[in-house]
């Protein structure tokens, strides 16, 4: 069974002066940069949906939907993009731009057949993280043609998902501001 990789970053960056996220250096590499490698040493194939190229020789994926939906309309350019370009796959798993830490087997227990996935922890929910089957494609563009309220949580509530639990709190630190960034370079040491 095969899955695709799908790097969100297509956010605002509201909470960082509308800097582009993917593009932050966290010590001598870019967060996408960070996120990528963590990424390709779970996966063979990895995509990058964002509104602009980030240079990393992947197949960059915009949002078909417009009016700035979040990572909902991220996960479904990457479920599209894989229906038509990687047919064999049985679905994708997504990971944000700003979690450069994320787990080193997130793949191994994302890997699912039909049922949505997503990623907790013992500080909640994170619903970015998740493992997304091509089943879902045509509900998910229905409901974001259709609900008033966009979110990841709320069309996997409405579709249907299993948690997959990854322990202590930590394992999805995110770099929403500057002093995430500070911590994530502390992190990083």
């Amino acid at each position: 069974m095969t899955f695709l990789g799908v790097i969100l970053a297509g956010g605002k960056s509201s909470r960082m002066g509308e800097e582009n996220k993917a593009e932050i250096l966290l010590g001598s590499l870019r967060l996408i940069d960070h996120v990528y490698k963590n990424f390709i040493k779970q996966l063979d194939d990895v995509i990058i949906n964002a509104p602009t190229n980030l240079n990393l020789g992947l197949p960059n994926v915009k949002d078909f939907f417009e009016g700035g939906l979040g990572p909902l309309s991220g996960i479904h350019a990457g479920l599209a993009w894989a229906k038509e370009h990687k047919p064999s796959v049985k679905g994708i798993i997504t990971v944000p731009v700003d979690c450069p830490f994320f787990p080193n087997d997130l793949v191994a227990k994302l890997s699912g057949n039909n049922q949505i996935l997503l990623a907790k922890d013992t500080s909640g929910l994170h619903p970015v993280f998740g493992y997304w089957p091509l089943n879902v494609l045509e509900d998910l563009e229905a409901f974001i043609k259709t609900e008033n309220r966009k979110s990841v949580q709320s069309f996997a509530g409405k579709r249907g998902f299993l948690e997959v639990n990854f322990g202590k709190n930590g394992s999805f630190f995110n770099i929403n501001s500057k002093a995430d960034l500070k911590t994530a370079k502390d992190m990083l040491g």
